[in-house]
This record gives C-alpha cells, structure tokens and sequence, in this order.
C-alpha cells in the first residue's frame, strides 16, 4: 500500500522558510496536490529511467543554437491561443504525457503525483508567493524571457495598474501578445524582443520596476554575464528568478545528483548564484534570497528562488 499524503501549506512555508500569507494557503489547499511515496522497486525504475535519459543523446544542450526550436513551439501556443483561447497559452512542456513528469521531487526523494499537472502547480504555487511579495507595488514588471506570456495574466491579477512586458527572443512570443491585447485578454501589456545572450541596451526599463525570470535563464548555460550586467546598468527595484540552479543542490545526495547530471548534460543555468554572491561581496547588489524551493514537478528538475536587488 502507498503512503497517500496532500501537500499542505505548512510543507511550502517549511520549504522557503516563511510564513504564507492567507491567499497563498488558500491556493495551496485549492489545489489539493495529492501524492504517493515511492516503493523501493518504483524508486528504482525512476533511477534506471534518469540514467536512461542522462544517457540519450537526443537531449541537445541549451544555447543560442535552439532558438529555431523555440520559434517553433511558440507558434504552436500562438495557433492554439487563437483556437482555444487562454487555454492555448500552456506551453507544451507541461506535458502530462512526458517521462519526465511521470514522477516528481520533495525534499529529494522521488514522489508519483496523483493527479496530473503536478510541475504547474508546484510553480503556480511558487508564483502566486513572489507575485503578491514583489508585484502589488511595482510601476512596470518585466518578464525576460516569457514566451507564451501566461505568467504575464496572472501578473494583472495582483496589480491592475502596472505596465507589463513580456520580453522573448522568439518573434512568435511578441505576436502572441499582440493577439493577447487586440482580444482583450491584456491590457497594458507590450511585447518586446530581447535575446539574453546579446541584451539591448537601448531598451530602458522603467522606474519602480520589478525584474523576474521563470525558466528562462536556464538556456544561458554560463552566458549570464551580460544580462546581469544590463539589469544592474537599468537599476530595477527588485529582480526574483525561478529557475533550476545546480549550485543550490547537494551532490552528495543521490536524488540531487541525478538532477545536478542532468542540468550539466542540458547546459542549464550554472554559476548564477555565484556570479551574484561576487557582486555582493563588490557592493554592487543585495541578495536577499537564494535557495532550493525541494519542489519537482518532474523526474530530473526542480525550482529554486533567487532574488537580488541592486545597491543605491
């Protein structure tokens, strides 16, 4: 028999190490995220299956190289959006159907969701806290790399009166929005097109303005210099990051290895936090949080939260 447990709010709030806020507990248990323990021998097919894709040369490592394929997947949510509505807007990742979020992660042990969905309600979750911390009193909020631009709806809820701008490479990104305004799904919302590796630098953000990324930065690899760089130079009141973040990890834990494997065969995010603790210890920003948040969505990934001010 399967030990049946209900994620709860106390388990989010002992994971980031703050008390939640009513709204926060109210959509966690709206939620009712509902999971098993793994057997010994599930437990095992879920190893044998992360060497299996650690092993499979079909996942090509993230870099400026793939912008082709994420062209391509934002015009199927664009094609979508205009059939299905809002609905459309999902990106294909959160598949139900992929080997990767069969299975998902707490506290670095393997868990089987009992219901689906389980790596966007774990970042539902995430969102609806850094959303209501860091956007009711924002002029203008900024989301770099926001493809489908889903994120940048849930952003209006929390204030109705801020600028919003969905920034992408992906020039499907940019129509996708546009489609979003002229049917009135968004107001006050711009798209623009912004490539992390080669950051435009005549593009000002506004005063007041907060900064977030939210599985973005982790196609830059080490490449993350220059966009850090171009944020300190615009001096936004806060930026938060969601992203899988190997330096938070702990290798000597066997779950925790997997996935640190997997972020290295992928060319994810790397050197991030460090590059900002050295900022830090330069006086140039304040991190104010970095840390894993022990929730997986999927068999070799899990969110960490990190986020950094700059320094008057």
């Amino acid at each position: 028999m399967k030990e049946h447990h209900i994620f709860s709010p106390d388990d989010f709030s002992s994971a980031i190490g703050e008390p939640l806020s009513e709204r926060v507990k109210s959509k966690i248990e709206e939620l009712n995220i509902e999971y098993a323990r793994m057997t010994p021998q599930e437990r095992d097919e879920c190893i044998k299956t992360s060497v299996k894709i650690l092993l499979d040369p079909e996942f090509d490592a993230s870099g400026a190289h793939r912008l082709g394929k994420w062209e391509k997947g934002w015009s199927e949510n664009l094609q979508a959006f205009r059939e299905r509505g809002k609905g459309g807007l999902v990106p294909g990742y959160f598949s139900a159907t992929r080997d990767l979020v069969k299975w998902g992660k707490w506290k670095q042990e393997y868990i089987r969701p009992l219901q689906g969905n389980l790596d966007y309600k774990f970042l539902s979750i995430i969102l609806e806290w850094l959303f209501e911390k860091y956007i009711p009193a924002a002029s203008s909020v900024y989301e770099f790399g926001c493809g489908t631009g889903h994120h940048l709806l849930k952003v209006r809820e929390f204030n109705p009166e801020a600028k919003i701008y969905g920034l992408d490479w992906a020039e499907a990104s940019q129509e996708i929005i546009k489609e979003m305004v002229a049917k009135d799904v968004a107001k006050n919302t711009y798209g623009k097109k912004f490539d992390f590796f080669n950051p435009d630098e005549s593009f000002a953000l506004d005063a007041n303005s907060v900064v977030y990324t939210v599985g973005a930065l982790e196609q830059v690899g080490e490449k993350h210099e220059k966009f850090i760089a171009y944020l300190l130079k615009n001096r936004p009141k806060i930026c938060f990051h969601v992203e899988p973040i190997g330096e938070l990890l702990d290798d000597s834990n066997r779950t925790d290895f997997l996935t640190q494997s997997y972020y290295r065969k992928r060319n994810y995010l790397s050197n991030f936090v460090n590059h900002l603790k050295a900022l830090e210890k330069e006086g140039k920003i304040k991190i104010e949080k970095a840390q894993r948040t022990y929730l997986g969505g999927s068999l070799l990934t899990e969110y960490a939260v990190v986020m950094w001010s700059p320094v008057a």
